[in-house]
């Protein structure tokens, strides 16, 4: 984070490491201001605010305030398909732009992103999106306010372009050496040279 811990996400709550010892964050019924859940699957540091964005399983996004020491927390309502919220509660991955809006990939609700000034979510998702290849996702990566990567459970990977609202997928082809070898896509990273590494 910002003052240079590390923070880990587990199947058995939150970490802030120190260097020397760990914090250990867990869920609790008798205390509101707790992690949503236990079981997490990512963790994300915020570069714009004191911030740590934690995507669990299958209860939502917690944002943790490390100063305030405050949990805000983010979850889709299954009862309300007219919410103004998450695509999907079980969250794999995070990321965040250079406007500090924060994108969430979900497992099978498409992709969200939160806009900070207006703290409403846009999302993603096939029916929505025409060319997204998928609404399962295991990774989300913000290039521009043109490109956005989508890594996919099992149909490759998408750019999203959120200006148009159209995305184009690509995806393994058996008759093509220089395809995508796989379909299973875990991971995107950028690098110094504005490469995609997939």
């Amino acid at each position: 984070d910002r003052n240079g811990f590390i923070w880990i996400a587990t199947k058995d709550g939150l970490n802030r490491f120190d260097s020397n010892s760990f914090q250990v964050y867990k869920s609790s019924e008798n205390e509101p201001n707790t992690i949503c859940s236990n079981v997490l699957n990512y963790v994300y540091a915020d570069k714009h605010n004191d911030v740590i964005w934690i995507a669990s399983e299958k209860d939502g996004v917690d944002a943790y305030n490390y100063k305030s020491r405050v949990f805000t927390h983010y979850e889709h309502d299954y009862s309300n398909p007219e919410a103004n919220d998450l695509g999907a509660n079980g969250v794999t991955h995070i990321d965040g732009d250079e406007h500090g809006n924060i994108w969430f990939a979900t497992y099978d609700g498409g992709i969200d992103v939160l806009n900070r000034e207006t703290g409403r979510f846009t999302n993603y998702n096939v029916q929505n999106t025409p060319g997204l290849g998928s609404n399962y996702n295991w990774c989300v990566l913000y290039d521009t306010d043109e490109r956005v990567f989508a890594g996919h459970v099992t149909e490759g990977f998408s750019i999203i372009n959120p200006k148009t609202g159209k995305a184009v997928n690509y995806k393994h082809n058996p008759g093509d050496p220089a395809s995508l070898p796989d379909n299973t896509v875990t991971c995107m990273f950028i690098d110094s040279k504005k490469q995609i590494w997939i």
